[in-house]
């Protein structure tokens, strides 16, 4: 019975309860990475509490584009392609490639 004493002595004393939250994943015990545990840091929590909120942008009015009986058609037109997109839909060629991916010289 001599032999119990000194172990009850020499028991290891309770746990001091870390400053983490209880409900990090650093507290599980799972390992976390670079970007958790900066994410998670107190210099991080606090840049998010001093950021601005964002302001919600104003829902924007949807306008239906509904053709007119004028309108050209595009299958009534006779063009196509680069074509089509210049003179019915007013567009401009930016650049234009090959098959092979070498750029095409301006047609003007």
């Amino acid at each position: 019975m001599a032999s119990a004493a000194p172990a009850a002595a020499q028991a290891p004393a309770a746990p001091v309860a870390s400053p983490a939250p209880v409900a990090s994943p650093a507290s599980t015990g799972t390992r976390q990475s670079l970007y958790q545990r900066l994410s998670n840091s107190p210099e991080a929590e606090a840049g998010r509490a001093k950021a601005p909120a964002r302001a919600v942008p104003a829902a924007a009015t949807y306008v239906q584009d509904i053709p007119s009986p004028d309108d050209e058609t595009i299958e009534a037109s006779g063009v196509f392609g680069r074509a089509a997109v210049e003179r019915i839909l007013g567009g401009k060629l930016i650049e234009e490639r090959s098959l092979d991916g070498s750029p095409v010289p301006p047609r003007y």
